[in-house]
């Protein structure tokens, strides 16, 4: 869409928004690893790091081949089909022992500071699938996020959503991406343009999103399918008509 078409659309406004993200968290992996990189060498040689037991290094490279994989799956990384070292032979020299061990401590590093905003853009493209079982989405740099159609594979442009579909994408985007740890979040009526399966899994999963980022929410709604099952967390206001 047109620049200023971006503007004035929420979701469109969004995508960008979460584009920026995504490019600034590649930037900043690629700062850190390349000043890991260059030092690599010297840390190696003068052994300026902890050797890790031949018991404990395979379950350390597994973590760090699971948290590459996690960065490409989310558009961090270039994919790539380069083979990995899947199983350590009971005979790894000490040298070898020792290579990997610095290997594996520096790929923790690399990844440690993206790890969060890894998270959040995992768990919205959860609730965007879980939500929207007829629709795709698909992560990247450059746009975002894309939507697609699950059955003919077809890019469907936003203003193409329905006004709940938008309205979803919006409000998980700004839950995740916008909403700083420790905020107090107030929802009014997001039952609205809501099917009544939508309103009976929000709160289950809006519980799982605050979690993730920190924040408390209040929520007004007229809807009896919000709380659902959750009446313990419920105020009513105003009295009942005697």
């Amino acid at each position: 869409p047109h620049e200023d078409d971006r503007e004035l659309d929420p979701v469109a406004r969004s995508a960008a928004h979460l584009a920026q993200r995504l490019q600034q968290a590649a930037t900043d992996y690629a700062a850190n690893a390349q000043g890991l990189d260059r030092t690599f060498p010297l840390r190696f040689v003068e052994e300026q790091y902890a050797v890790s037991s031949r018991a404990d290094l395979p379950a350390r490279l597994d973590a760090v081949f699971a948290g590459f994989d996690r960065m490409q799956r989310i558009g961090l990384l270039a994919r790539t089909d380069a083979p990995v070292l899947s199983v350590l032979p009971d005979d790894l020299e000490e040298h070898k022992l020792r290579f990997l061990s610095l290997y594996a401590d520096d790929a923790r590093q690399k990844l440690e500071p993206i790890n969060d905003f890894a998270e959040r853009v995992e768990l919205f493209v959860q609730q965007v699938h879980d939500w929207l079982d007829d629709k795709t989405i698909t992560i990247t740099p450059r746009a975002g996020f894309v939507i697609h159609d699950k059955r003919t594979r077809d890019r469907i442009p936003f203003q193409g959503l329905s006004s709940g579909e938008r309205h979803l994408l919006v409000m998980w985007h700004e839950l995740l991406f916008s909403t700083p740890r420790g905020a107090l979040v107030l929802i009014d009526e997001p039952e609205i343009s809501w099917h009544v399966s939508w309103q009976k899994r929000f709160l289950d999963d809006l519980l799982r999103v605050s979690a993730v980022v920190g924040f408390t929410t209040i929520i007004a709604t007229h809807s009896p399918f919000i709380p659902g099952e959750h009446l313990d967390l419920t105020f009513p206001l105003g009295q009942p008509v005697a």
